[in-house]
């Protein structure tokens, strides 16, 4: 299907092989007029993102299924920014946030600077000057280390080191560390909102549930304007989270499923069932509120 998708804006091979499939044509050779620079930037700049993304979620235990607030991205270079940005949809998709925001306000962000050396080099260089600034360097307040990226030189406990002869390295500050974690790779830094939205969590409760009434509609063999009561049930001593999540979005879920999903306390005797799902509920990679089995009742 792939092949077939491409062949409409491929060009003719020059020397007339068979193109009705890809198996009839030789492996390709390397067109380097089809690599573009800024594209694989762009992409390898995603790829930053996503990967410090996800070290955060990891970090904190929070499962991509976890919907979050907000991602934000520092960076200095405004092209950078514009590169994540034309790709936003990527970062969200993979780190199922709601928001990107860009920033290069380091003020805003919290960010710090800090100052380490690669001691055993730095040794040869200074021999019996090495005390005075391994003692000293610790003491190195955030605008120091600053003013030493920006000058390429800085006095150290009486010792003039210049660029090379320390690490500069930004951090965020932690003082909002019950509301984003940062990660870094020396680089780009990226904030995570690791706070959980009840709102945010109910929404994603109902498209999964949303996706599973359609599916089982289907699997059921019922046309769009068939008419059914739907129904879930949890296994005894599990919280009810469906209950919350429906309170206040009866009309979106008539929208998209035609109802409003009851608890299965709610089926009255004699009721006709016409199909309903298998021990979902038990599959290892659903979440705690999505381990519910649905069934579709005959709507009298």
């Amino acid at each position: 299907m792939v092949y077939q998708s491409l062949r409409a804006t491929s060009p003719k091979p020059k020397d007339g092989a068979d193109v009705r499939s890809v198996h009839f044509l030789s492996f390709p050779t390397m067109r380097s007029e089809y690599f573009d620079p800024v594209i694989e930037r762009q992409v390898q700049r995603l790829k930053a993102v996503i990967e410090l993304g996800r070290i955060i979620r990891d970090r904190k235990t929070l499962p991509i299924k976890v919907p979050l607030k907000e991602l934000v991205l520092f960076h200095h270079d405004p092209e950078y920014l514009e590169d994540v940005k034309s790709l936003e949809s990527y970062v969200t998709a993979e780190l199922n946030v709601v928001n990107v925001r860009y920033t290069s306000d380091e003020a805003e962000v919290g960010i710090k600077y800090k100052a380490s050396a690669d001691w055993p080099t730095l040794g040869k260089k200074l021999r019996k000057d090495i005390g005075k600034v391994r003692s000293a360097l610790p003491n190195l307040g955030s605008e120091e280390c600053k003013d030493f990226v920006t000058k390429g030189k800085m006095d150290v406990n009486g010792v003039e080191l210049v660029a090379g002869d320390l690490i500069v390295t930004r951090y965020v500050d932690e003082a909002n560390a019950d509301e984003y974690e940062s990660a870094t790779d020396n680089d780009v830094i990226v904030l995570l909102d690791i706070r959980r939205h009840a709102d945010l969590e109910s929404m994603a409760l109902l498209r999964v549930l949303t996706s599973r009434v359609n599916k089982l509609r289907k699997e059921a063999g019922l046309k769009t304007a068939d008419q059914v009561d739907i129904f879930y049930e949890y296994d005894e001593g599990q919280q009810d989270a469906l209950a919350g999540a429906v309170s206040g979005h009866e009309e979106y879920l008539v929208e998209k499923v035609g109802g409003v999903p009851m608890n299965i306390s709610q089926l009255s005797e004699g009721k006709e069932i016409l199909q309903k799902e298998t021990r979902a509920k038990d599959a290892e990679d659903l979440g705690a509120g999505e381990r519910f089995v649905l069934s579709l009742a005959k709507r009298s």
